[in-house]
């Protein structure tokens, strides 16, 4: 987790991308493989960003940190 800023750790912590946050931190999470999108709208448009595997392993060790 040494790789991620402060503010990446602070929503990878949180579990989840939203509130204030830049669209550049948000594309760094998706390509780090931390987040990915999860399409629920009924037209296939609209989604949430949830934690892979990845993510919820890394925030598992940054709540224990």
């Amino acid at each position: 987790y040494c790789g991620l800023t402060r503010t990446q750790r602070m929503y990878v912590r949180g579990g989840h991308c939203s509130g204030n946050i830049s669209m550049e931190t948000v594309h760094k999470l998706f390509a780090k493989g931390i987040f990915h999108l999860v399409i629920d709208s009924p037209n296939g448009q609209c989604g949430f960003a949830c934690l892979t595997p990845l993510g919820k392993a890394l925030q598992a060790r940054l709540r224990a940190a």
